[in-house]
């Protein structure tokens, strides 16, 4: 389907009110692959094999190699698509054009939905590689729209106890689901516990007065899982897999400075471990600074919805009244 007629295909069904809309169906990380008419096998298979956002950090993927996404895929064919899909939450289109595109839509045929087009160069067919990329930045795409999505949701779900205690005692804003708690704000570190049937989520809140920098965070971010993350078995704390890579990136903006790790926690004294996510958020006005340490634990699970809220949790973070 070139861009034109996919277009006029859009505006057609917009127009036409055919059916008052409903609520999207499907998982909000599964995702309808379209086939465009014009678009060949081989072109489409190098596009859906490279469609990747890979779940970082995992000790599956860290320790065995065993790389997963954070998508579930679901491809058809153009001629396919029926009313059936087009309800779903994730729709993507791909074609053939004169240039590598991607343009999203909201809201087509139903509610909290996202439909995106993505063009392929149809004078790049041959180059192998810059198909791989585009399917890849794609995907980085809409893994990044999904993580905004959720730090808009979850701004309205935060508790008000833990917004309330986050702005007087921190000058903090923090997007959290509606399933988290303070299990302990009584010393210098806000500790907070989120928990699923399958999973737990810890979240641990402490001003950051050292310099700031990567051995400082991991020194800090240790002493404060050593006394507020254990396990049933005595003696047994948080620490840093210092054995496996972090992922480090630097974050600068209009309002903060943020440096961000994720790498891979262990239970030391008991067989526990999964990933953390960390931000040390930098307020340029005073140079105050605030280290935010988020541990996940959940054993034999698809960790893909439990990672990305993390993502969102720390990326919906700032400094507020500034």
């Amino acid at each position: 389907m070139n861009k034109m007629r996919f277009f006029i295909f859009i505006f057609l069904v917009f127009s036409c009110d055919f059916q008052k809309k409903t609520n999207s169906t499907g998982k909000s990380l599964e995702v309808i692959l379209i086939q465009g008419q014009d678009c060949t096998d081989s072109t489409f298979d190098v596009f859906k094999n490279n469609f990747i956002s890979p779940q970082l950090p995992l000790l599956e993927s860290e320790i065995y190699g065993e790389q997963k996404s954070f998508f579930r895929v679901i491809p058809i064919l153009e001629k396919d698509f029926s009313s059936i899909f087009q309800t779903h939450k994730n729709i993507i289109f791909v074609n053939l054009e004169d240039a590598f595109s991607m343009q999203a839509r909201k809201d087509l045929w139903a509610k909290n939905q996202n439909i995106y087009a993505c063009s392929i160069d149809k004078n790049q067919l041959n180059n192998k590689n810059k198909i791989v990329n585009f399917a890849y930045n794609c995907a980085k795409k809409i893994k990044n729209n999904e993580i905004l999505q959720r730090t808009i949701y979850y701004n309205k779900s935060t508790p008000a106890s833990i917004k309330n205690f986050l702005k007087d005692k921190y000058n903090l804003s923090i997007s959290l689901p509606s399933r988290f708690f303070i299990t302990d704000s009584s010393n210098t570190t806000l500790n907070l516990r989120g928990d699923t049937k399958k999973s737990s989520q810890r979240v641990l809140v402490s001003s950051f007065n050292l310099e700031p920098t990567i051995e400082n965070i991991i020194l800090e971010q240790n002493i404060l899982a050593k006394k507020n993350i254990s396990s049933d078995v005595e003696g047994s704390f948080a620490a840093i897999e210092e054995r496996i890579q972090l992922y480090i990136d630097t974050l600068l903006t209009i309002n903060n400075e943020k440096i961000n790790i994720k790498g891979i926690w262990k239970m030391q004294g008991d067989f526990m471990g999964g990933s953390f996510f960390t931000t040390l958020i930098v307020n340029p006005r005073n140079k105050k600074k605030t280290l935010i340490s988020s541990y996940l634990y959940a054993p034999g699970e698809n960790k893909a919805n439990y990672l990305l809220d993390l993502e969102a949790i720390l990326q919906s973070t700032r400094y507020i009244n500034n």
